[in-house]
């Protein structure tokens, strides 16, 4: 016990420990003590202590340092902020493993723009102006992923953040639409079958019955429909009146 209390190291390894085996049995209104920089910086080190004796595929990833100091510090809360956090992992594990990322995407993840979500790399966009990297911005902030589950290819998102493809069109509001809508030249150029005919009157294949234009011959199955069709194609090509009557 004397040479462990002695240990800078183990002992915050010790109450990393102590910490997380009594996370399930604390009350929720427990206080805790928040993180400070100066633990994050041992557990860090106590990190890179015991992934020496470990083959460097099963050590933990510079990522995973960063989450679970993350972590740790939204628990017990912490006035270490996230670049901090990443600041002392690149410090004190500069020779930690990196979770595979597309070389494009190395820098912005350096930065925090581009960060780890359940596995996947993922920023930050708006939905209001498309701006991508952003906590808050003018609408809702979705987390998007940029690189897809090999670690080496962008997603469509990802090579818009990169420039790689043009950024997305900012989401117009209900409003918006709405005015855009109204303002579309279609509705002005808009005409009736009259006016398209010229002479005010539509024209009449079969009349009282089928217009020139597309018509649609719908109902139950087995109530007639191919009959319908059947007795159309013989008014047309024949001559004779429709169902035998002469209004058709």
């Amino acid at each position: 016990m004397s040479e462990i209390m002695n240990d800078p190291i183990l002992a915050a390894g010790e109450a990393w420990k102590a910490v997380q085996e009594s996370r399930a049995a604390q009350p929720q209104d427990e206080v805790v003590d928040p993180l400070t920089e100066k633990e994050a910086i041992e557990w860090v080190q106590r990190w890179v202590t015991e992934d020496e004796d470990v083959d460097i595929t099963e050590r933990r990833t510079v990522e995973e340092m960063i989450d679970d100091l993350e972590d740790a510090g939204e628990y017990r809360t912490t006035d270490v902020a996230g670049a901090r956090f990443r600041q002392i992992v690149s410090e004190y594990a500069p020779n930690a493993p990196r979770k595979l990322i597309p070389s494009e995407l190395a820098s912005l993840a350096e930065s925090g723009v581009v960060y780890q979500d359940d596995g996947f790399w993922v920023t930050d966009l708006c939905r209001g102006c498309g701006k991508f990297g952003s906590k808050t911005c003018c609408g809702q902030v979705d987390a998007v992923p940029v690189a897809r589950t090999d670690g080496k290819t962008l997603t469509a998102r990802g090579r818009q953040l990169v420039g790689l493809d043009p950024l997305p069109p900012k989401i117009r509001t209900p409003e918006e639409r709405a005015e855009a809508l109204q303002n579309d030249p279609l509705w002005s150029k808009f005409r009736g079958v009259g006016e398209l005919q010229g002479e005010g009157t539509p024209k009449m294949y079969v009349e009282n019955f089928l217009p020139e234009g597309v018509t649609l011959i719908c109902g139950l199955p087995k109530e007639g429909k191919s009959w319908l069709a059947l007795a159309l194609a013989k008014a047309l090509t024949s001559g004779k009146q429709l169902f035998g009557q002469y209004r058709f």
